[in-house]
């Protein structure tokens, strides 16, 4: 069940499972199973959690489909469930909330998350975004996709049925990172103020539960890390990417 309660908290628009939610943390873009990103680092760098009222929300692209070192994508669709019940054992009794990118929103994957939901009563997921009390978390995709939710549908399906690159197109793609050319690339393209300063004003169009709540937004996509950057009226944090030579760390949060 889903929608909007009204509690001591103030609104929360979340599953009923997610009321007693009161802090966690907000990870995104590890782009796990590539050659540039390393699960057990990503893993060892969580903060801890465990308690009932905590829970980690993943903000999309999380898994990379794309670059994938699996050969194929049944193997890494495997590889993607094996590591998020991995998490799950990991996190005690706190909740995990899955919010899918531009990069891990194949229809496959989705059902098998739609599936992990049906077997841990601790997971679940979300198409776009979620809001707790105060805090939208998302992916940040609708950036490129006109800040529209129908666009962003069509944006998304670009990355559908992904196969892992061959082997050329790897080494082209390590040797940029090498260079460390994909540390300036984002900075480039996602400047801080001009970025939060859009996604203020898509988030403001959105059709959230409770909008008039919202101050502190989370997001990925970007590979810009930002830790609480006020930008007309919100607050917005990006844990930045889990790649080498990159700066990746979790968002703490409280509700």
């Amino acid at each position: 069940m889903t929608g909007v309660c009204e509690t001591r908290k103030g609104y929360w628009a979340v599953d009923a499972s997610l009321q007693h939610i009161e802090a966690g943390i907000f990870a995104s873009d590890l782009h796990l199973f590539t050659s540039r990103s390393s699960e057990l680092p990503c893993l060892s760098r969580f903060p801890r959690v465990g308690a009932a009222h905590q829970c980690v929300v993943l903000g999309g692209d999380v898994f990379d489909f794309r670059w994938s070192r699996h050969k194929s994508m049944e193997a890494t669709l495997d590889a993607a469930l094996a590591w998020l019940e991995r998490l799950l054992a990991s996190v005690g009794d706190s909740h995990v909330v899955y919010l899918p990118g531009n990069h891990d929103s194949d229809p496959a994957l989705l059902a098998r998350l739609e599936e992990l939901a049906a077997m841990h009563p601790r997971f679940c997921w979300r198409q776009h975004w979620l809001q707790l009390g105060d805090c939208l978390f998302l992916h940040g995709d609708i950036l490129e996709a006109k800040g529209c939710e129908r666009t962003l549908h069509s944006y998304r399906a670009q990355f559908h049925a992904e196969r892992p690159r061959p082997a050329w197109m790897h080494r082209g793609y390590d040797l940029v990172v090498t260079a460390r050319m994909h540390r300036w690339i984002p900075q480039v393209r996602h400047r801080p103020m001009a970025t939060c300063k859009r996604l203020g004003q898509i988030v403001r169009q959105l059709p959230l539960p409770a909008p008039d709540a919202v101050r502190r937004i989370y997001f990925g996509h970007t590979h810009v890390p930002l830790e609480g950057l006020s930008v007309e009226g919100f607050r917005f944090f990006n844990p930045g990417a889990g790649f080498r030579h990159m700066q990746w760390q979790p968002c703490a949060f409280e509700v």
